[in-house]
């Protein structure tokens, strides 16, 4: 279960709407370690056909931008 997200949640369900209408998104979803970003963003997503995701992951300090997966 997934829970404490709701305003979370909220915003990025607006942004994956605001994307399947044919406007471009992004979105940056940003946090310490271990507080549930990934597992954020998974859920958002689970169930949605035909969305295509750009991700980017990086180390903090490392003085470079994070690369595009």
């Amino acid at each position: 279960m997934f829970v404490g997200r709701t305003a979370e949640l909220a915003l990025l369900r607006a942004e994956l709407r605001a994307a399947g209408g044919g406007r471009a998104r992004r979105v940056v979803v940003e946090g310490p370690e271990g507080i549930g970003k990934t597992a954020l963003v998974r859920h958002t997503l689970g169930g949605e056909a035909g969305v295509r995701v750009s991700a980017a992951g990086g180390e903090e300090g490392s003085g470079g931008s994070p690369s595009v997966c």
